[in-house]
C-alpha cells in the first residue's frame, strides 16, 4: 500500500516541483522510498510514495515504465493474483526483472490495452497509467473501494491534479500558486446528514472521489498542442464521466445463480469456507511480517481463524481493551486468539489515549469525517504496527452478509408502511415524536427488565424519533436514507448533492420492488466505501501500515449474491453463513453473543473532558462560518445534551469534526 499523486499541467517547467509538493502530506503512506517521474513532453508528471511489501528492492521502485516504454503507472495496493499473471506472461514470452505486482500489471496492459486488464485483476488497488501511444490517461479504482484515489481540475483550470488523498492535491494546487479550492456548502450540508461525503463529492467544489469499480479516462494531448486552451479544455471535460467495469448494483440485481437453487445450507458453508480458504491464502502473501485485527466479532474472528489455518507458525493478532465493559471486547478476542492459538497482542487504552486522537483527526482524514470508530481503530493500527506491516481485517461482513440489526428494522418498516394509508403513518410519526426522546429513554430504561432484550439499547427516544420522521418517507429508500439521516435535512439550509443512495439512475430498475436487495445495495455501494473503508485506510495509513480485508474479494462477493436470497438475507441471528464457517474452527459458545460494534463514550467525553473543547467549537462564530447549519438547532441539542435530558452525541459530533476541520 502506497501514496500515488500526479498532474497534467501546460506549464512543463512546473511538473515536478508542483508532484514533489503533492508527495509531501502523503509521506507516511510510504515511507520506505519516493520517486517522481516526469514527460514534459506529453505535460504529465507522476509521483509515488512506496510502503514495500512485495519484492521490498529497489526493482519494485515506483513510478514505473512498460518494457517497450508505452506504459507509465503510479500504484498503490495489491494484486492478488499477480503470480498466475506473471505465469501466463512468462510462457508468452515476457522477461520480468522484479519479483513484484507492479510490472506485472504494467505487462498487463502491454499484452491486453487497460481496460481488458483491469478485468484480469484481482486485488485492492488505486493506479494512474499513462498511454503514452495514445495519449490518454486512465485513472482506475478497485471494485470495492478499498484504496481511494480523487480528481480534479484546479479552480483556475490551470491544471488536472489526481492523488490518494485531498491534502496532495491541495498541496500540489498552492505549490503551483493557483487558485484556492472552494469548501463546497451542499457538501458540507451532506456530510452534517451522513458523518461522511458521498461518493463522488468531497468537500471541496471541483474535486472527486473515483466511484469504486469505475475508469476515467482522459484524452490530454489536445490540450497540450496550444497552452493557452488548456483552460478551454478543462472547462469542456469539466464533467468527465467515469465508466464502471464492475459494480454491485449489478451482481446484486443479478439475483441467485439457478445452478445453486437448490443448495443446503451446510453446503452453502462448506464451499464458503472452502473459498474463503483460497482468498485468504492469497493475501498472506507478503514480503514482510503480516498479521490481523481480532475484535472476537463474528468478521475478524472467521478471518484470523482462517489464516491460523493456513499458517505453519503463530500468526499475530490485535485488539483493544476499554475500562468500559459497554464497549470492551477485549476479552472475547483474548479467548478466541487462545483457542486457535495466535501470537495475541493487546493494549487496554485510558481516556486519555482516547482523547489523544482528536485532535489528530482532522488532517489524518484530509476532510470531515466523523465515524467515532475512527478512534480505536487508529490506536489498534498503532498497536499493529509495532509488530507487522500488513494487517488483515474482517470488514465488509455486515455490508454482504446483512449483518446491521437496521436491516431487519427497515424491512418491518417497509412492510408496515405498506399497511397503512400515507395520511395515518404520518400521524402515527407524528405520535411518536410528541414524546421528548429522554423521556422515552427513561421509560425503557425502568422497564428494562420486563421487556425482550431486542426493544433495550442505547438512546431509544433518538431512535424513535428517526423512525417517526421516517414512516412519512415518500418511499421505501428514502425511508431508509431518513434512518441513516444523523441530523435532519430540516436542520440544514443548503440544498445537499444527491448521493449513491437516493440516485435511482444507479439501481437497475429491473429489481425494483426488491427491498431487500436494495438496502444490501445500498450499504455496500455507498456506506462501506465512504465510511468503513476510508476510515481502515486513513487510520492504518497514518501509521504507514497496509490492511486487507479478504471479504471483499470479487470473486467471493459475486459467489455471495449467487446464493438463495434466504441463506444471505437480514434475520436474526446475524450472517448464519458466517456463523456456520466460523463454528467450524471455534466453540459456538465463544462468539454467540449480541453484536456490540467499536464504540468510544463520546456522550460523556462532551460532558466532560471534551466539553470546553466542544463548547468553543460550537460558537456562533464557529457555527456561522460552517454557514449551513441552524445555530439554534445547535445550541438546542448541546442545552439538552449538558442537562443529560437527551443523548445528542451522535449529532454533536457530526458538527464538532467539521468545525474542527474548517479551522
Amino acid at each position: 500500500m502506497c501514496g500515488i499523486a500526479g498532474v497534467v499541467l501546460p506549464d512543463t517547467r512546473a511538473l515536478e516541483p508542483v508532484v514533489h509538493a503533492m508527495l509531501l502530506p502523503i509521506a507516511a503512506r510510504g515511507p520506505d522510498d519516493s520517486g517522481i517521474w516526469c514527460d514534459p513532453k506529453s505535460g504529465i508528471a507522476f509521483g509515488h510514495r512506496r510502503l514495500s511489501i512485495l519484492d521490498v528492492s529497489s526493482a519494485g521502485h515506483q513510478p514505473m515504465r512498460s518494457s517497450s516504454g508505452r506504459f507509465v503507472v503510479t500504484f498503490n495496493g495489491e494484486i492478488y493474483n499477480f503470480q498466475s499473471l506473471r505465469h501466463d506472461l512468462t510462457r508468452s514470452g515476457v522477461v520480468f526483472r522484479s519479483e513484484g505486482d507492479t510490472e506485472v500489471m504494467l505487462a498487463t496492459f502491454e499484452a491486453l490495452g487497460v481496460s481488458d486488464a483491469v478485468q484480469r485483476f484481482r486485488g485492492m488497488y488505486a493506479f494512474v497509467v499513462a498511454d503514452l501511444h495514445e495519449q490518454r490517461l486512465y485513472l482506475v479504482r478497485d471494485r470495492a473501494g478499498e484504496k481511494p484515489l480523487y480528481y480534479g481540475w484546479s479552480p483556475s483550470r490551470t491544471g488536472f491534479f489526481f492523488g490518494s488523498e485531498l491534502s496532495a492535491i491541495v498541496a500540489g494546487v498552492c505549490e503551483h500558486g493557483a487558485q484556492k479550492f472552494s469548501v463546497s456548502q451542499s457538501n458540507s450540508a451532506s456530510f452534517l446528514k451522513h458523518g461522511y461525503i458521498p461518493t463522488p463529492h468531497t468537500i471541496y467544489e471541483g474535486l472527486y472521489k473515483l466511484s469504486s469499480g469505475s475508469i476515467l479516462s482522459l484524452q490530454f494531448s489536445e490540450c497540450l498542442k496550444r497552452p493557452g486552451n488548456f483552460s478551454e479544455f478543462a472547462d469542456a471535460s469539466e464533467r468527465i464521466a467515469p465508466r464502471r467495469y464492475w459494480s454491485f448494483a449489478n451482481i446484486v440485481a443479478a439475483g441467485p445463480s439457478p445452478a445453486l437453487k437448490d443448495i443446503s445450507a451446510q453446503e452453502a458453508i462448506e464451499a464458503l469456507d472452502l473459498k474463503l480458504n483460497n482468498v485468504v491464502a492469497d493475501q498472506m502473501i507478503s514480503d514482510v511480517p503480516l498479521g490481523a485485527f481480532l475484535s472476537g466479532g463474528i468478521d475478524s474472528s472467521t478471518i484470523v481463524s482462517i489464516m491460523q489455518s493456513v499458517s505453519s507458525k503463530p500468526i499475530e493478532t490485535f485488539s483493544i481493551g476499554f475500562s468500559e465493559p459497554t464497549y470492551d471486547e477485549a476479552p472475547y478476542a483474548k479467548a478466541i486468539a487462545k483457542h486457535i492459538g495466535t501470537n495475541h497482542h493487546e493494549l487496554y487504552v485510558t481516556p486519555k489515549d482516547l482523547l489523544d486522537v482528536v485532535p489528530k483527526l482532522p488532517e489524518m482524514f484530509s476532510e470531515p469525517f466523523a465515524d467515532s470508530s475512527q478512534i480505536p481503530t487508529y490506536l489498534v493500527a498503532g498497536l499493529a504496527r509495532k509488530h507487522v506491516t500488513v494487517s488483515l481485517s474482517g470488514d465488509g461482513g455486515d455490508e454482504l452478509f446483512s449483518g446491521y440489526p437496521r436491516l431487519l428494522w427497515a424491512q418491518k418498516l417497509a412492510r408496515l408502511r405498506g399497511m397503512l394509508p400515507r395520511s395515518m403513518a404520518k400521524g402515527l410519526g407524528g405520535i411518536m415524536k410528541s414524546i421528548p426522546p429522554n423521556l422515552m429513554t427513561a421509560t425503557v430504561a425502568q422497564l428494562s427488565g420486563a421487556l425482550p432484550k431486542s426493544l433495550v439499547f442505547r438512546d431509544i427516544g433518538v431512535k424513535i424519533h428517526r423512525v417517526a420522521d421516517a414512516l412519512s418517507a415518500s418511499s421505501n429508500e428514502a425511508m431508509y436514507d431518513q434512518l441513516l439521516s444523523i441530523i435532519d435535512s430540516s436542520h440544514l439550509n443548503a440544498e445537499m448533492n444527491s448521493t449513491a443512495m437516493t440516485d435511482s439512475a444507479q439501481w437497475p430498475h429491473s429489481t425494483a420492488g426488491k427491498f431487500g436487495d436494495w438496502l444490501t445495495w445500498a450499504d455496500s455501494a455507498q456506506y462501506l466505501p465512504d465510511d468503513i473503508l476510508v476510515k481502515v485506510d486513513r487510520c492504518a495509513m497514518a501509521h504507514s501500515l497496509e490492511t486487507r480485508v479478504p471479504l471483499l474479494d470479487h470473486t467471493l462477493i459475486e459467489f455471495i449474491y449467487s446464493l438463495p436470497r434466504h441463506l444471505r438475507e437480514a434475520q436474526s441471528p446475524s450472517k448464519p453463513l458466517l456463523r456456520g464457517v466460523l463454528a467450524r474452527y471455534v466453540p459456538t459458545k465463544l462468539f454467540d453473543r449480541p453484536k456490540m460494534g467499536f464504540s468510544v463514550p463520546i456522550d460523556s467525553w462532551l460532558r466532560g473532558e471534551l466539553k470546553d473543547w466542544a463548547g468553543d467549537l460550537l460558537s456562533k462564530s464557529s457555527i456561522d462560518r460552517i454557514g449551513v447549519l441552524d445555530p439554534e438547532y445547535v445550541n438546542t441539542i448541546w442545552a439538552e445534551h449538558q442537562s443529560g435530558r437527551a443523548n445528542w452525541q451522535a449529532q454533536l459530533w457530526n458538527v464538532l469534526t467539521l468545525a474542527a476541520w474548517l479551522r
